[in-house]
């Protein structure tokens, strides 16, 4: 009976056990996920904003759309390979590709052109609803009467018109310039995955040299020469060495370790994801982090004050102001890498699995998301053949059968870094993660 009773106690302490367990990790995943807004509630927003102004929403609105379709212009939704080719069914023109009659529809595709216009229009409301705020609170006082007093003190449909334009440029201004960034800042996939002229042909250079002179040392008849393990060891320092080198004299500065280079794979997705994750951090985060800079907010209130002071003129928008807003993602690595997984995760649908949020490694030059330890051992199966065929050391082919070598996935926790030695035969010590990534 005793016993009975004693095993019944165990079982009732495993399951409480399990069960806390189990809420401590719905918790977890609670708090890493961050708060959006919708583009439905900025409309509504900026609408409330502009009839506090005196400003018709209509044509505030208007204003909006017009610069937008402006910028949209521009955007290239599908981009050529690294080696300036594009895929079957697409016609190059500039450095964009453009669907022929022929090409099928494309429903991620679509989903994604969705995604990138709504996290535009959230971006651009975000910073015109402020703008305009502030020229009402400059103009009349603000506050809920703002928009009666506006039409007390003879507010014109020129000056109003010209508030509008004002604020829709100054969220042009910032928008366009943070999606040049990023465009920027993808060139880490290209660097990762080696372009035509990058990261990898100059490893794989010095990787060859380093094969040459030891094999010309190379005592093949005795035994007393270097091994094949020390051989491979040095290749790998020669790497490690030569990859953490280009990373830190990058154009784009990339923090080494390098994860692996999901937005190579994910092209497409992954910018949606960043122009989603850069309108949200101007919701939540932009207004907050620049009124705790005071040299920061007297120049954007400058910038309010000439508007209002001038009706007449175009005042540019302060380039400090578009600075800031670019680089407020580095200022905040976590919030900003949270955003991207999220919006990663929704395109994704059913492949969402495959990547994962790594916390622990965001920093301003290194985005924290990679590969889930699934993901890496089926992407590592996938491509065993590919390695096997064009990798060979000592008779390597002249033209890999199989085309370019996709980079291989390591889950790990585990780096090296430099110590001494020369570039040819570096001696590297191992460093620790605070988690293991891919």
């Amino acid at each position: 009976m005793l016993s009975l009773l004693l095993v019944t106690l165990i079982l009732l302490l495993a399951v409480i056990v399990l069960f806390l367990v189990v809420f401590r990790q719905s918790q977890v995943k609670r708090q890493q996920r961050e708060r959006e807004v919708t583009k439905d509630q900025i409309d509504g927003r900026v609408s409330d904003a502009a009839i506090a102004a005196g400003i018709d929403p209509d044509e505030l609105q208007a204003e909006l759309d017009a610069q937008r379709e402006e910028e949209k212009q521009k955007r290239c939704m599908v981009k050529p390979n690294k080696y300036g080719v594009c895929s079957s069914n697409y016609t190059l023109e500039g450095d964009c590709c453009y669907p022929d009659e022929s090409a099928p529809p494309d429903p991620m595709r679509e989903k994604i052109d969705a995604a990138i216009n709504i996290a535009e229009a959230i971006g651009y409301g975000v910073v015109a609803e402020y703008v305009v705020t502030k020229i009402a609170m400059k103009s009349f006082g603000g506050g809920a009467k703002a928009g009666a007093t506006a039409a007390k003190t003879g507010a014109t449909a020129a000056k109003a018109a010209k508030a509008a334009k004002s604020a829709a440029t100054a969220a042009r201004s910032t928008y366009s310039a943070a999606r040049a960034a990023m465009a920027a800042a993808g060139k880490y996939a290209t660097a990762a995955a080696g372009g035509p002229v990058g990261l990898a042909i100059a490893v794989a250079m010095l990787v060859f040299d380093v094969i040459s002179i030891t094999l010309d040392l190379l005592d093949l008849e005795g035994y007393d020469s270097y091994t094949s393990n020390d051989l491979l060891t040095n290749i790998k320092n020669v790497i490690d060495y030569e990859t953490a080198k280009a990373l830190e004299q990058a154009e784009v500065p990339i923090d080494y370790p390098m994860l692996f280079p999901i937005a190579q794979y994910y092209e497409s997705i992954w910018t949606a994801a960043q122009e989603h994750m850069f309108a949200q951090m101007e919701e939540n985060h932009l207004f907050q982090e620049m009124e705790k800079d005071t040299r920061m907010t007297q120049i954007f209130d400058d910038y309010i004050q000439q508007i209002v002071d001038n009706p007449d003129e175009e005042i540019p928008v302060p380039q400090e102001f578009i600075d800031f807003t670019v680089n407020l993602n580095k200022r905040l690595p976590v919030q900003r890498d949270r955003y991207i997984f999220q919006k990663m995760q929704e395109l994704m649908g059913s492949d969402k699995y495959k990547i994962e949020l790594y916390e622990e490694l965001s920093t301003a030059d290194r985005v924290g998301i990679s590969l889930s330890e699934r993901a890496a051992k089926e992407w590592n199966e996938q491509n065993r053949e590919i390695w096997l065929a064009n990798n060979d050391l000592f008779n390597p082919p002249a033209t890999p059968p199989l085309g370019e070598d996709p980079p291989c996935a390591l889950y790990t926790d585990t780096y090296y870094v430099y110590e001494s030695g020369p570039s040819d035969k570096p001696v590297m010590v191992p460093r620790k993660l605070p988690v293991k990534t891919v």
